[in-house]
């Protein structure tokens, strides 16, 4: 068609409807895109609820996100236990990934089932 906004009207409804259009385009895309980002946002938050739980006691973890001062507590008697895969690398070398997945899972379930059973207080790190 080959139109232009300078071919209408200075003042006619053809041209205030183009304007309002472009108007409404643009304000769905900002909708979309606010819409896209709300969600991220609530996808990090949830990450963040999850590592924040699984670093600390759920009592505190919390406190924490209440926005709650957690005070320290005291135990009379505490154990740690570190524990390690020890030649992980190689061992990843030497099977297929699938038995890497098993090893792991009967690693953790195993972890799992004592730190359930005892009542155990479970932080993991990696690395």
């Amino acid at each position: 068609m080959g139109l232009t906004m300078s071919d209408l009207p200075l003042h006619s409804f053809q041209r205030d409807s183009v304007f309002l259009g472009e108007h409404i385009a643009s304000e769905v895309r900002s909708a979309h895109k606010l819409d896209k980002l709300s969600k991220r946002l609530e996808r990090e938050k949830e990450l963040s609820r999850t590592l924040l739980h699984n670093m600390l006691p759920e009592n505190v973890a919390d406190d924490l996100q209440a926005g709650k001062t957690v005070e320290p507590c005291h135990f009379e008697n505490v154990t740690l236990f570190f524990s390690d895969v020890v030649g992980f690398t190689q061992i990843c070398d030497s099977i297929e990934p699938w038995d890497v997945i098993d090893m792991l899972n009967q690693l953790y379930s195993v972890m799992d089932f004592l730190s359930s059973h005892f009542k155990l207080y479970k932080v993991e790190t990696v690395g």
